[in-house]
């Protein structure tokens, strides 16, 4: 096989092993608000729209009753120990970050909320964030998972700790689960540095993302996903390319600490973005992003701990060969990051 032949057939395989929806920042977070007031109850949905559309087996055009149905199904909610029937809702779309939130307004008044299951129980990896509020406060936020897949008024109230625990797993999740960031962290690590040109590259990738994520939990600045989702792929672009450049150029500068930061910045709104998409308050969003953010770190320092020790390995030991996987792991991920910056516009 040419060379020619065997670069088109990397092309087309990693084209194939592609996702088809390259969206990068959905943790499998959905919300439940639960809104009491002095005459009646509001409730309000937040999901993605092709989460919803994908679990209630529906097309690409959902009309407002399709919507009605399909979380109508999956809510279960009860109000001083009655189910909730689920009555024509509200509904406000943003289709630049695929969202849907979906509100009904029940009359009368209630004192006890129920919430039985998560929106997705089917998904082992979904998480409903659920928030009650009393008198224009929240009272409750709790985020359902798998092994704590209901919120009950009649069980002990959840402590701050163990929140902060289920928020951490969420991150940890996220970033092993999400493989724009596995490619990125390991096209960062891929030229088999020393130990402390790794550590100023991770190091310098975690200062800003951690810097942005304070700024989204501020209230400062939250960029659309319409502009972060592309600048995420281009990050995965720019590290490839830049791996490219320094295996021709070897012994330049190292752009990579500089590179990690710059975009470390942007794959911080993103994480901070796919938190708020679930609706937390403002009170909730402080712990959520911290013990996210330490689910992030701890995600990322597990593919440093099983990635970096390979490399230094085959990198000292077959030199030419590792030399020539180098140059069609960064084509690799480059291709990667180019489909998805395309998809993302």
């Amino acid at each position: 096989m040419t060379r020619r032949n065997r670069l088109t057939a990397l092309l087309l395989g990693v084209m194939a092993l592609l996702p088809s929806r390259a969206w990068a920042h959905d943790p499998a977070l959905s919300g439940v608000r639960v809104l009491l007031r002095a005459h009646d109850v509001v409730i309000t949905v937040s999901t993605h729209v092709a989460r919803l559309r994908s679990a209630a087996g529906l097309g690409d055009v959902m009309t407002s009753a399709d919507v009605d149905r399909a979380i109508g199904a999956r809510l279960h909610v009860r109000l001083d120990g009655a189910d909730v029937v689920p009555l024509p809702g509200h509904l406000i779309s943003d289709a630049t970050n695929d969202l849907l939130t979906w509100q009904m307004i029940r009359p009368g008044t209630a004192q006890r909320v129920d919430v039985l299951s998560r929106l997705y129980p089917e998904d082992a990896t979904a998480r409903t964030v659920v928030t009650i509020m009393r008198d224009g406060q929240a009272s409750d936020d709790v985020l359902l998972d798998a092994e704590h897949p209901s919120y009950l008024t009649t069980e002990p109230a959840v402590s701050l700790a163990t929140l902060a625990g289920r928020y951490v797993r969420t991150g940890i999740a996220h970033i092993l689960s999400g493989p724009d960031h596995v490619l990125f962290v390991l096209g960062l690590l891929l030229l088999g540095q020393s130990l402390g040109a790794v550590l100023r590259t991770i190091t310098a990738f975690t200062i800003a993302h951690s810097i942005t994520l304070s700024i989204a939990a501020l209230g400062l600045f939250v960029p659309s996903a319409r502009i972060v989702e592309p600048l995420i792929a281009l990050s995965i672009v720019t590290i490839a390319f830049e791996n490219l450049r320094a295996r021709a150029s070897a012994g330049g500068f190292d752009y990579r600490p500089l590179v990690a930061f710059v975009f470390g910045l942007v794959h911080g709104f993103g994480f901070a973005g796919a938190l708020a998409d679930a609706g937390l308050t403002a009170r909730a969003l402080w712990l959520a992003l911290g013990s996210f953010n330490v689910g992030v770190e701890i995600g990322q320092a597990l593919i440093v701990i099983a990635a970096v020790p390979v490399i230094a390995w085959c990198s000292s030991h077959y030199v030419p060969q590792w030399r020539r996987v180098v140059v069609a792991a960064s084509l690799a991920i480059g291709v990667a990051g180019s489909y998805w910056f395309m998809v993302r516009l």
